[in-house]
C-alpha cells in the first residue's frame, strides 16, 4: 500500500560576517531561515557550518552560541555546536515560533564561554546500570542499561534497555519498569515486561524463531545488551546518546546489533519532553523477519503502573475529540491516576471491532495504515500527561498504530525482512506536554516539524 508522504521543505541560508564589529574572540554568522508550510512553534533547527581556525582546535563545548532575529525582536537564544555522524560541525538551536512560509534571518555569535553555563543537559551514569538525563539539574529521562543475571529477579529486571521518563520536577517517573534502584514487584504489574519507551519485535531468523517484545524470562542468553556507547553529547540546546545494543539469541549469539540514538531537545513551552528516537538494526546472522502484530511488535510507550490499576482492560478504549479536551482545572480537581485516553489526527479516525470479533483484541485501528501520529493522554498524580507518538514518513510500511488499551500502552509497529548484512533504520518522535490537552492543531505542527527535511545552504 502506498503511503502518504508529508514533506517540510525548509531553507537555511549562512552567511558569515567578517570579524568588523565583533571582538577577536567573537564570530558572527548570518542564517536565513525559510519554509515551512505551516505555523509551527518550539522547532529544532540545525544547519552545517564552517568553524574559523581559532574555534575549531577546541572542544565543542567551550564554544558559546547565542542567537537573535531583528525581525522579530527575539533575543537570547541559545545555540549548540556538535559534530555530524561525519566529524562535521553543526549548528542547532529551537526557533520559537515560525509562520508559514516565512523568511527570515538570525544572527549567531560564537565565543569562548566564560564561566559555568546553568541552563544545560548534563549526563549522570551509574555505572552499570542506567544513565540520566538532567537539565538544570532536574531528571529528565533514565536509560536502563545494566545486564545482571546473577539472579532471575536481577534478569528479569535487566534482560532489555528501555527508557524512562520523569516528571516536570524531576521527582518520579510516569513511565512503567524497574527503576535501577529497587526490586521490581512483577507480581504487581500488568505486563512488566512492558517498559517505558522501548523497542522490540517477536522475529525469526533463518527459520528460528525469537522474542524481543515479551523475551525469555528462563534462558538467559536470550536477551538485549547494551554494549557500550558510542557518544554522549550534552549542551544548552540538545542531548544526545548513541547505544550499541546486541540483540542475543537462546546461545548468546548476537542476531541483530542496533545502534540505537535518542536526542532529548531543550523546551520552553509546556512541553516536558521532545525526544528522537532512532534506532538502526543490522541483520548479523541470517536473513531477519520481523513478526507480531500491531500489540505486539514496534516502537511503544508504557504509562506508569497506577494508570493500569485505574482500568486494566485491554478492551476498552476512550476516544477524545477536539471539542472534548479537558482543561488543566479538570484534571486537578479530578486528582490521581486516569485511564488512558486517545487522540488522533481526525475525528473520522477511530478503532473498529475486528471482523470475527476475538474477545482479547477486540478493536483495531488495522483499516486506517500508515497513520501519521496518535496520542495518548493519562493522569497521574493529579497531573495531566499528553503523550504524541509521531510516525516518520520515511519508515517502513504500512505502519499500524496500536491506540485504543485502557491501561495506556500504545505504539507503531509493521512488518518487514532484514536481508543479512543489512540494516534498518526508523526513526520516531515522542512529544510529552503536561496540563491541558493540547489541540489537535498544535499536535499537526509538532508532526510537521518532525516529517520535514529542512535543506540549507552555506554562502
Amino acid at each position: 500500500m502506498m503511503k502518504t508522504q508529508f514533506i517540510l521543505v525548509a531553507v537555511i541560508t549562512v552567511t558569515l560576517i567578517s570579524s568588523h564589529g565583533c571582538t577577536d574572540e567573537e564570530t558572527n554568522y548570518q542564517i536565513r531561515v525559510t519554509g515551512l508550510e505551516q505555523d509551527c512553534s518550539q522547532i529544532p533547527v540545525h544547519c552545517a557550518i564552517r568553524l574559523p581556525e581559532r574555534f575549531s582546535s577546541i572542544p565543542e563545548e567551550e564554544i558559546a552560541v547565542n542567537l537573535g532575529n531583528k525581525e522579530t525582536g527575539t533575543t537570547g537564544i541559545p545555540g549548540q555546536i556538535i559534530k555530524d555522524d561525519q566529524g562535521r560541525p553543526e549548528l542547532w538551536w529551537i526557533i520559537p515560533h515560525l509562520k508559514t512560509n516565512s523568511s527570515s534571518t538570525w544572527q549567531a555569535t560564537l565565543s569562548r564561554k566564560k564561566g559555568a553555563v546553568t541552563e544545560k543537559f548534563t549526563w549522570e551514569d551509574k555505572p552499570g546500570k542506567y544513565l540520566d538525563l538532567l537539565f538544570n539539574d532536574r531528571k529528565v529521562s533514565r536509560f536502563i542499561y545494566g545486564y545482571d543475571t546473577t539472579s532471575e529477579q536481577r534478569f528479569f529486571e535487566t534482560y532489555k534497555p528501555f527508557h524512562h521518563i520523569f516528571d516536570e520536577k524531576g521527582e518520579y517517573m510516569i513511565t512503567e519498569g524497574p527503576n535501577g534502584d529497587e526490586p521490581y514487584n512483577q507480581k504487581a504489574i500488568l505486563y512488566p515486561h512492558h517498559r517505558g519507551l522501548f523497542i522490540g519485535w517477536p522475529l525469526t531468523c533463518d527459520g528460528e524463531s525469537y522474542s524481543y517484545w515479551g523475551m525469555n524470562k528462563t534462558n538467559k542468553h536470550m536477551c538485549a545488551i547494551t554494549q557500550g556507547f558510542s557518544e554522549h553529547t550534552a549542551g544548552p540546546v540538545l542531548a544526545r546518546s548513541n547505544a550499541l545494543i546486541s540483540w542475543n539469541d537462546t546461545d548468546g549469539t548476537p542476531i541483530i546489533v542496533e545502534e540505537r540514538k535518542t536526542t532529548v531537545y531543550r523546551s520552553e513551552d509546556q512541553s516536558l519532553v521532545l525526544l528522537d528516537f532512532e534506532s538502526q538494526l543490522k541483520s548479523v546472522k541470517g536473513e531477519i523477519r520481523l513478526n507480531g502484530n500491531a500489540d505486539h511488535g514496534g516502537v511503544h510507550y508504557r504509562p506508569h503502573n497506577d494508570v493500569a490499576v485505574v482500568n486494566q482492560s485491554w478492551r476498552y478504549f476512550r476516544l477524545i475529540k477536539e471539542e472534548d479536551r479537558e482543561t488543566s482545572e479538570d484534571v486537578e480537581k479530578r486528582g490521581g491516576a486516569t485511564e488512558a485516553a486517545y487522540i488522533f489526527h481526525a475525528d473520522s479516525v477511530a478503532p473498529v471491532l475486528k471482523e470475527p470479533v476475538d474477545e482479547r483484541k477486540l478493536v483495531t485501528l488495522a483499516k486506517f495504515p500508515d497513520l501519521p501520529w496518535t496520542a495518548m493522554s493519562y493522569g497521574l498524580k493529579g497531573t495531566e500527561y499528553t503523550v504524541q507518538h509521531m510516525n516518520h514518513p520515511g519508515n517502513p510500511g504500512p505502519t499500524e498504530y496500536s491506540a485504543y488499551r485502557g491501561y495506556g500502552r500504545f505504539g507503531a509497529w509493521f512488518q518487514t525482512t532484514i536481508p543479512k548484512g543489512e540494516t534498518l533504520k526508523v526513526k520516531y518522535r515522542i512529544w510529552i506536554s503536561t496540563g491541558e490537552i493540547p489541540a489537535r492543531d498544535e499536535m499537526a505542527e509538532k508532526y510537521v516539524a518532525f516529517a520535514g527535511i529542512p535543506a540549507t545552504e552555506v554562502l
